[in-house]
């Protein structure tokens, strides 16, 4: 069985979580933006989701899994 997470915040987790991830059969995973609070610009976002591409999109390859990234924004961040 193929199984694929289509919904997870990675940035959250650490290397050895997403490690285990991979060992238990996940080929794949979105990943999420995730915010606390609301941003104070819409640069805030676009660095955010520079990063995942740019620097987590990496540290999930390198967990084992192929990485997909969430390009959203929250409602409370419009």
């Amino acid at each position: 069985m193929r199984l694929f997470d289509s919904h997870t915040h990675s940035h959250l987790r650490g290397f050895e979580e997403l490690q285990s991830m991979a060992a238990a059969g996940i080929e794949g995973l979105v990943t999420c933006a995730f915010i606390p609070v609301k941003p104070s610009a819409a640069a805030t976002l676009t660095d955010l989701f520079r990063w995942l591409v740019d620097e987590e999109a990496g540290r999930v390859h390198k967990a084992g899994m192929r990485p997909l990234i969430a390009v959203g924004v929250h409602p409370r961040c419009i």
